[in-house]
Formats: C-alpha cells, structure tokens, sequence
C-alpha cells in the first residue's frame, strides 16, 4: 500500500480531508515507527470499528502497538487473535462459529518457540535496533515463559528487558530516544 493511498482511506473514514499536521504524523508512523503501511491501516480499521474517528485515538492506538514492538501487519493481526483468543477463555460463553480461525488453521500453527520466520524477525531486531545478538536458546527460553505467564507478552521490547533484566519501560525508551 503506498502513503498516499494510506492518507486516502484515513480521509475516507475520518470523513475529512486531513490537516498537514496529520498527514506528517501518518508519514512518522511509517517513515520514523517503522510500520508497514498496511499495518498502520489495519490500526486504522481497529480505530474506526471502536468509533474512534480522530487522530489522537488512532496515534494514542499506535503507540499501544509500537510500545509492545508491534509494527508489522502479522504481527498486530497475530497479536489481536491471542487477545481475542484469551477473552474467549476468559468469557467462556462466545460462541465457537465467532472464532476468527477456523478449526483447520489453528492445528497448523507453528508454536512460537518453533518458528525459525519469527526468530530471524527478532534476530535481526535484537542486531540492527539493540546491537544485541538473540540466541535460539534465548529464543526459546523466552517463549516458554511466555507460555506459562499470560501476563507476559511475547514481543521484542519484553524480550530485550528480559535478557538484560532491566525494567521494561528502560527497554523502551532507549528504543524510542535513538
């Protein structure tokens, strides 16, 4: 998706032309954030199912995603299924056809500490962004106690705070201070 086709469909859900001001702070989000573009619309999406139709909701709903190192589509579109997947458990009362995975997909998906796609994404976040270098054993470690604690999420930033045991909101403005 290019910018200017991004800049459109936030005109045409804000019902609006957008502001200068606004434009530069969608062109931050993929320019400076490192989103993809076709994430930054799918926070878009979010926004505006949410009726949340202003740019402060949507940089405030960004920013949510960039803290937990969440910029690409897959990723936030992973994330939002495990979000949805936990409120199910914890409901327990939705309805098994509202799951957005049918039965088919979700026995086919790759454990975290298995995904050898998702370990390069995260070595080579740890090299360019941390000059970190992320181990398999590191990896894997971290993935198995994410697996146990559910409060803990399963992203860069909690990863980095974790190998380095500093408190992750260091993690997260060394990150953002560069």
């Amino acid at each position: 998706m290019e910018l200017s086709d991004l800049i459109k469909q936030f005109e045409q859900n804000f019902g609006r032309l957008l502001s200068p001001i606004e434009i530069q702070q969608i062109t931050d989000w993929v320019a400076v954030d490192k989103f993809e573009p076709e994430a930054v619309y799918e926070i878009l999406k979010m926004c505006v199912l949410n009726n949340g139709r202003t740019m402060q909701y949507f940089n405030a709903t960004a920013r949510s995603f960039a803290n937990k190192g969440l910029t690409t589509l897959e990723a936030i579109q992973l994330h939002e299924a495990n979000r949805n997947r936990k409120k199910q458990d914890q409901n327990g009362n939705i309805p098994e056809w509202s799951n957005e995975h049918s039965e088919h997909e979700r026995k086919e998906k790759i454990p975290v500490a298995e995904n050898m796609e998702l370990y390069d994404c995260f070595k080579k976040w740890f090299a360019e962004d941390f000059n970190m270098q992320l181990t398999l054993e590191q990896y894997q470690k971290f993935a198995a106690i994410c697996d146990k604690d559910p409060e803990r999420q399963f992203n860069p930033f909690q990863m980095c705070a974790w190998i380095l045991n500093k408190p992750l909101e260091i993690i997260v403005n060394r990150f953002f201070t560069k």
